[in-house]
């Protein structure tokens, strides 16, 4: 995997240089939301929620073009790389 900087720089990865079998994988959410489902049905200790819950922080982890985000009127400055 390359990236390439705004200014020019530049960085390489490379999974086989990292002892590691990817760089990551792509997976459909919604397959992955059924497994991680099904799998909680078999962990005692893991309740399952089905109604929001007050909490003190938010984490939302979703990109730029987040619903979320959105909805909670987040914004956000693009900045180029050096």
């Amino acid at each position: 995997m390359a990236v390439q900087g705004d200014d020019g720089g530049s960085v390489r990865f490379d999974a086989f240089e990292q002892g590691s079998p990817a760089l990551t994988w792509i997976v459909d959410v919604p397959a992955l939301e059924r497994q991680l489902a099904d799998a909680v049905r078999f962990q005692p200790l893991i309740d399952v929620l089905d109604a929001p819950v007050d909490a003190a922080l938010t984490v939302v982890c979703e990109g730029k073009a987040s619903r979320t985000r959105s909805e909670f009127g987040v914004e956000f400055n693009a900045r180029p790389y050096p």
